[in-house]
């Protein structure tokens, strides 16, 4: 066997081969590369839309945050109204309580005064019975001796 070339064979083997580069690209690569180009497509646009989801996420988040700090401010200041409304009133009823007190005990005080009048008028004109039953007292001691 005699080793030469034979260029009918090479022109054979190239157009096979150039046939076969032609067909891999064809029905393999450019495929791939298409299938390639989709995922990075697919992937950058997730990418976006996983930017504008934080984006979305952090602007709730903030929305929430603010919302609960208004609602914590105005449950403060519904709380501070009614602790003061609650002292107003309990303020205002202590204050009733009290006057109205004051006028029983003012009427009370007079009653007595009225009633120690009544019992010193009572004594005065009840005076020369009690003198007298004291002079009997002291007579008839005076005598028993």
């Amino acid at each position: 066997m005699s080793l030469t070339l034979n260029p009918i064979l090479m022109l054979l083997v190239f157009a096979i081969f150039m046939a076969l580069i032609f067909l891999l690209n064809s029905w393999l690569y450019r495929p791939i590369l298409e299938l390639m180009q989709k995922r990075e497509r697919l992937l950058s646009e997730d990418s976006s839309t996983l930017v504008e989801i934080r984006f979305e996420i952090d602007k709730i988040k903030s929305q929430t945050d603010r919302v609960l700090h208004e609602a914590r401010e105005q449950a403060s200041k519904i709380k501070e109204e009614a602790t003061k409304e609650a002292q107003h009133d309990y303020n205002e009823r202590f204050s009733r309580a009290k006057a109205e007190i004051e006028n029983r005990f003012f009427i009370l005080q007079k009653e007595i005064e009225e009633d120690q009048i009544k019992i010193y008028d009572e004594l005065k004109a009840k005076t020369p019975l009690f003198s007298k039953a004291i002079k009997q007292k002291f007579h008839s001691l005076g005598e028993g001796e």
